[in-house]
């Protein structure tokens, strides 16, 4: 029997942690994608100051981030990553 890391949502293509080690890929995914901003766009005296180049190689990073964060998810999903509508009640 394999251990799944993630539950589906009823509708959508949702899933959320239903394990610790789900938490753990949802807390780091997250934690990459402040440092990545923190790294990319200069902030100072609490302003923003990035120009489009910033901005790009920002949204590069989290590109990358999010398409490693699906790959190594998406087999640690009950059932998959799929779109979903419920469960039809038969009368």
């Amino acid at each position: 029997m394999k251990h799944y890391w993630f539950t589906p949502k009823k509708y959508g293509c949702g899933f959320y942690p239903s394990s610790v080690q789900g938490w753990i890929i949802i807390l780091s995914t997250c934690i990459l994608i402040c440092l990545v901003f923190f790294i990319n766009i200069p902030i100072e005296q609490n302003k923003i100051i990035a120009s489009k180049k910033d901005w790009l190689k920002f949204f590069f990073d989290f590109f990358l981030i999010h398409t490693f964060y699906i790959i190594l998810i998406k087999d640690r999903v009950k059932g998959g990553v799929k779109w979903r509508w419920g469960k039809s009640k038969k009368v």
